[in-house]
């Protein structure tokens, strides 16, 4: 795997345990870094809450520091601090500008962010994808990072870079390809790939 990539880094002993996680249970990341330093991350399949665990540890074994949304009131508390030193970042779902705008901003302070986004928004079944993370990259001016895990094969990538065009649903048949055949740990729970907008569109043709 190549590893000269902009993303943000992690540092020395979350690289080691990352490392020593993955040589236990077999775990690796496969494919090259993208070579950039703001990205959204599609988090896919995702189907149960060992998938940020196994996305982290094989990110940090070759020392790429991941972020994800959070609600600002889990960062708060006696467990506050744990969150924030795993890079969750906290967000106002009341606030009066939208989980979009807010993520926009948040890119654009930084000078490089990896934000993991589960698209299907759960761990089970649903008919639609959730499309704030098309938003929030298009928003921002970064692109998708397809990455999965597959559980079979025990692989987790950061997959292909999609840079949002002006064409929604050819941008989504790119993504439907790319997935096609990733397997998450409970199969009959993987979420169809398809956006809500984009079922209503159909409809109305």
């Amino acid at each position: 795997m190549t590893q000269v990539s902009s993303l943000p880094r992690c540092n020395g002993l979350a690289t080691l345990i990352g490392k020593a996680l993955c040589l236990l249970t077999g775990w690796r990341l496969v494919g090259e870094l993208p070579p950039v330093s703001k990205a959204v991350l599609i988090a896919a399949p995702h189907t149960s809450n060992w998938d940020i665990v196994y996305s982290l540890m094989c990110g940090w074994s070759v020392g790429v520091s991941f972020h994800f949304l959070i609600k600002a009131s889990h960062t708060q508390g006696p467990l506050g601090w744990f969150i924030r030193a795993l890079n969750g970042i906290p967000v106002e779902r009341d606030a009066p500008q939208g989980l979009v705008e807010q993520t926009a901003e948040r890119f654009a302070e930084s000078d490089g962010l990896l934000l993991m986004v589960p698209a299907a928004g759960t761990r089970s079944y649903r008919p639609y994808w959730k499309s704030g993370f098309y938003w929030m990259a298009k928003e921002a001016g970064v692109p998708i990072s397809l990455g999965f895990l597959d559980y079979p094969t025990k692989r987790a990538s950061l997959g292909e870079l999609l840079y949002p065009s002006d064409d929604l649903r050819a941008d989504m048949d790119t993504i439907r390809a790319f997935y096609k055949g990733k397997q998450g740990k409970y199969p009959d729970k993987v979420s169809r790939i398809l956006l809500r907008s984009e079922a209503k569109a159909e409809a109305e043709e």
